[in-house]
């Protein structure tokens, strides 16, 4: 006997090289950023601060970096082809105490990541994913036990907890939503979107 798991959803989770060398920097550009557009942007957040998605437009230390650590792991993994990445958005989050990014996606893009930059302790703040095959799955979640979900993580949600310095890469159509900060320190994080040339 033999279980196939056909057409997985790919994310990349990346540790991000030498972050301890910027995290002051980039967190003082997130407050700088705020400073000078203390009103910000109303997109999925419910409470917070979120930029315009312009950091992409410009030579900064939030865009070079993440630029850097994507080639890196692109180079080293030995996954992939030759291909060209260009931001379309890259934007800055602070979520206080008891705000959260309610669902949503990312259109007109094909890869979109986030880079946790601070991460105060027991804030919790998951990103949660939304399974795109919750509904044509339904009967087959309720018969599988849990040995055989966590297998082949097949489930109709799934969740990744915030871990300072790390990268996470998705298709930009998945669903996904931020749990809300339970910490009275801010959290910040960077989110971006890419779209892919393979020519």
């Amino acid at each position: 006997m033999s279980i196939v798991p056909l057409f997985p959803i790919l994310l990349h989770y990346i540790k991000a090289e030498n972050f301890g060398k910027y995290e002051d920097k980039i967190i003082e550009f997130v407050y700088e950023g705020e400073n000078n557009n203390p009103i910000g942007e109303f997109f999925s957040n419910e409470g917070g601060w979120q930029s315009p998605p312009v950091y992409h437009q410009s030579d900064n230390i939030v865009k070079t970096f993440i630029q850097d650590s994507l080639c890196n792991y692109f180079r080293k993994s030995g996954y992939f082809h030759e291909f060209g990445l260009k931001f379309t958005g890259i934007w800055l989050n602070i979520n206080r105490s008891g705000d959260y990014n309610r669902m949503h996606c990312h259109p007109d893009s094909d890869l979109s990541g986030v880079l946790w930059v601070k991460v105060p302790e027991n804030s919790e703040g998951s990103i949660h994913f939304d399974s795109p095959k919750y509904f044509q799955d339904f009967k087959l979640l309720k018969i599988y036990n849990e040995e055989m979900k966590e297998r082949y993580n097949f489930y109709d949600c799934y969740r990744y907890p915030p871990t300072v310095g790390n990268m996470l890469l998705f298709p930009s159509y998945l669903m996904h939503e931020v749990l809300p900060n339970k910490s009275r320190e801010d959290r910040i994080s960077v989110s971006f979107n890419l779209k892919i040339d393979y020519r």
